[in-house]
């Protein structure tokens, strides 16, 4: 596939049927989530918040109410994605957006991991949100990681 001008460049991206695999991929991702250990007991893990974004956005969309719409930007220390949410659907990108976000939000990886977890509240850290603070707000209620679950590996 081509990308369209100003880039004119070749670009590799999903076709529907690559699409298709992404609940199945979700669902496995949540299947073994609760199998990693928590990452505040590992700090020799290599952990990045577009990883955890990955299924914090597979929460949100599971979630019984619905995020609220709009475009989203988070950096988090050097990573830098965004989240555009509508009714129908909600991708997550990597980078910055190409227009202006409704609520974006700057914040260490400690600080992120935190709000992610229900660990601290966005006023706890020193994060710097910019936009609609409150549409923000609502989001990270279902944007979220899960509770760290009670199975161990030993019961797979």
């Amino acid at each position: 596939m081509d990308l369209p001008p100003p880039a004119s460049v070749s670009a590799y991206g999903l076709t529907g049927r690559g699409f298709e695999l992404q609940p199945i991929l979700e669902d496995l991702a949540m299947w073994g989530l609760d199998l990693m250990p928590p990452i505040e007991e590992n700090p020799e893990l290599t952990v990045k918040a577009a990883w955890a974004a990955m299924t914090m956005k597979v929460m949100m969309d599971r979630a019984p109410s619905p995020a609220p719409e709009g475009i989203y930007q988070f950096e988090v220390g050097p990573e830098k994605f965004w989240l555009p949410v509508t009714n129908d659907e909600s991708i997550l990108r990597d980078g910055l957006p190409p227009f202006e976000p409704d609520a974006g939000v700057s914040f260490t990886t400690e600080e992120f991991f935190g709000i992610a977890t229900g660990a601290i509240e966005l006023d706890d850290g020193d994060a710097e949100v910019k936009g609609d603070r409150s549409k923000l707000e609502a989001l990270l209620g279902t944007f979220r990681l899960p509770a760290q679950a009670t199975r161990t590996r030993e019961s797979v």
